[in-house]
Formats: structure tokens, C-alpha cells, sequence
């Protein structure tokens, strides 16, 4: 019984490396490149300045919830409670400043889309 597994397995070794040196064999590399990206799947100026505007926001408010969270080690009971209340006022700070960021970033996409379009000839 012992002897058909370990034959079962070598078989099934043997496959596998068959069938990995068939497509490898085929491209004449081991390795694989990514293809080339088009031209136009950089972020373009607005985008960037969105995030790089928000970037600095984001760092601030995550800057807060750091000192809070450095108060709260040493803090007492009474402490704790006002310190939890403004670490949830960070939190909800940062979730719609980050729902904001993702809005005007569709809408930069959305408004970049609408002018690389063609225009249509009205009429007809």
C-alpha cells in the first residue's frame, strides 16, 4: 500500500513537471514580463493634486488619533471616556474625509472619461 502511494505520488510529480516544462519550453524564458501599459493609464494632473491635497489631511487627522492614543495610556477612567469620545470623532472625520477623496476622484475620472470621448454630430 505504501509502495503505490509513493508511486501514485512520483507519477504525479512527473506530470506536473512535464506539463511546466512544455509551456515553458515554448517561450524560451522561465520568466514572464507584464505586458506594456497604454500611454493613458498614468493618473492625470487633477487626480493627482486630489490626492495629493487629501494627503496632507488625512496625515493630520491620523496625526490626532496618534496623540490620542498616547493620552490614553496614562490617563484615568474619567479621561478614558472623553478620549475615546474624540477618538471616534477622529475616526468619522477620517471616513468622510476618505469617502470624499474617492467622490472627487470618480468624479475626476468620470469628468476625464467625458472629454477624451469623441463628439458626436448632432443632428441628422
Amino acid at each position: 500500500m505504501k509502495y503505490l502511494r509513493f508511486l501514485l505520488t512520483c507519477v504525479a510529480l512527473g506530470v506536473a513537471a512535464a506539463s511546466l516544462s512544455a509551456q515553458t519550453a515554448g517561450t524560451g524564458s522561465t520568466t514572464t514580463t507584464p505586458p506594456p501599459r497604454p500611454a493613458n493609464a498614468a493618473l492625470g494632473p487633477a487626480i493627482k493634486a486630489i490626492v495629493d491635497a487629501n494627503r496632507a489631511a488625512i496625515g493630520t487627522l491620523l496625526d490626532q488619533r496618534k496623540a490620542l492614543l498616547e493620552q490614553l495610556k496614562n490617563a484615568t477612567p474619567e479621561q478614558r471616556d472623553a478620549i475615546r469620545k474624540q477618538l471616534q470623532d477622529v475616526m468619522k472625520e477620517t471616513q468622510s474625509a476618505q469617502r470624499d477623496l474617492a467622490k472627487a476622484i470618480r468624479d475626476a475620472i468620470k469628468a476625464r472619461r467625458d472629454a477624451a470621448k469623441p463628439a458626436t454630430p448632432s443632428g441628422g
